[in-house]
Parts: structure tokens; sequence; C-alpha cells
């Protein structure tokens, strides 16, 4: 199960990487080291048991949190650029970028996400001349057994 998570993160990386600009970290970082950025966190894995037998691993769902990350000096220029990633379409569209390819790659059969989360991250004592503001995109992958 471990390398079936790896695939379907390498999957979602491979969908926000087509977003110009935008760094994918394989990790949650304190403040924001990279902007703009981008990581991906499983949240919960539901497994549906099928009862046709005891190897057979069942249906999967799992919840992803993908969060982008910003800084910036000015507050307000900083939830504009949120805007083209919140966006339903466009070239920085988080919603488009997964849309392309629903599958990940095969990774998943499908995938879906729900409009993204304001987060206000203020870590003004290590850079105080700069604002962090961040944007959590919930996502639901399916895998079937």
């Amino acid at each position: 199960m471990a390398g079936e998570i790896t695939t379907i993160r390498d999957g979602i990386q491979t969908r926000l990487e087509t977003i110009t600009g935008l760094q994918v970290v394989d990790h949650d970082p304190e403040g924001v080291a990279f902007t703009p950025s981008v990581s991906i966190a499983l949240v919960s894995m539901t497994r549906n048991e099928t009862f046709e037998g005891a190897s057979t691993p069942g249906d999967r769902t799992y919840r992803w949190v993908i969060t982008v990350r910003l800084a910036g000096a000015i507050p307000e220029e900083m939830w504009q650029s949120l805007d083209d990633y919140l966006a339903p379409t466009g070239d920085n569209s988080i919603l488009a970028a997964i849309d392309g390819d629903a599958t990940l790659g095969g990774a998943v059969e499908w995938s879906v996400m729900t409009p993204g989360e304001p987060i206000e991250i203020t870590d003004r004592e290590s850079r105080p001349d700069s604002w962090f503001y961040a944007m959590e995109f919930p996502l639901e992958t399916y895998k079937s057994g």
C-alpha cells in the first residue's frame, strides 16, 4: 500500500508541475522557504472491504490536502495572486492542473477537488518585511481493489 500512496502522490506532483513557476516541495515547510510553492499531504484513507476473499484489498478513497504558499510585502497583492491558483481555469489553476488528467497518470480511477480555503500564515518574527499566505485545496482520489 505504501507503494500505491507514493504512486498517487507522484501523479499529483506531475499534474502540479504543469503550472509554470510553482515549486512542488515534498514536505510541509515551516514558514515559506520557497514561494510560490505547493506541498501535498495525505490526510486519510478509507478502505471499503470486499467479501470476495481475504486477499482482496477492496476499494480505497484517499483524501489529500494540496497547500499553495506565497510570500510578499503587500498583503493585497498576495490575495490577488492566490486568485490565479483558485480559478477554475487558466495556466495557474490548481483545479485545471488536476482536471487535466483526473486519473493522475493512471494512478487512480478518478480524482476530484473541492474549492480551496484560504489560510493566513503569520510568521512576522522571522521575516518582518513579508506576509505569508496559503490556500488549501482538498483532493479526493479513488483507487479500486
